[in-house]
């Protein structure tokens, strides 16, 4: 990867396959290992396994090279959840994440969906993450907090109109 940002319209969105297994994994194992070990005792191989859904990811890549992935679903009551966004090391705080939650936001949004919620552990980057994109928190324990975001139906701004070609979600 060069010094240079990131372009949204040069990322690549892509439904997952099973074949996506250990790419997932391994990004998910990197990035939050040291976390699930702190709060929960220890990274336990069979229930990631069993909680991975391909029909819930889209993988991300920039180029040839597969960059993250966002893991999310419509559950009940017009409510979206939001099980995971991860990317590599040296793609974080490039804004790749807050694109990302725009086009999940919008297409909650095409789908009738009132608000997507979430679940992050309480000391993770991730909840200043969500707070600066405008999740408010919903419930919090000591480990962790639950934050959900409204979303508006008829955003007519051009922010509700970004790019949808490539996009798989």
């Amino acid at each position: 990867m060069t010094s240079d940002k990131i372009i949204d319209s040069e990322l690549i969105f892509r439904p997952a396959t099973v074949d996506d297994y250990a790419f997932v994994h391994s990004l998910s194992q990197e990035n939050m290992k040291d976390l699930v070990t702190k709060h929960w005792g220890s990274w336990n191989e069979a229930i990631f396994k069993s909680s991975f859904n391909a029909d819930n990811i889209t993988i991300i890549s920039y180029g040839q090279e597969l960059v993250g992935f966002f893991d999310w679903s419509a559950i009940n009551f017009g409510r979206a959840y939001l099980h995971n966004i991860q990317f590599k090391s040296v793609y974080q705080g490039q804004g790749i994440g807050s694109f990302v939650l725009e086009i999940i936001e919008q297409a909650a949004r095409q789908r009738g969906l009132r608000e997507i919620s979430l679940k992050v552990f309480a000391d993770s980057a991730a909840y200043n993450f969500y707070k600066a994109n405008g999740y408010i928190v919903l419930n919090s324990d000591d480990d962790q907090i639950e934050m959900v975001k409204e979303i508006i139906i008829n955003q007519g701004d051009e922010s509700s109109k970004k790019r949808q070609n490539n996009q798989a979600y």
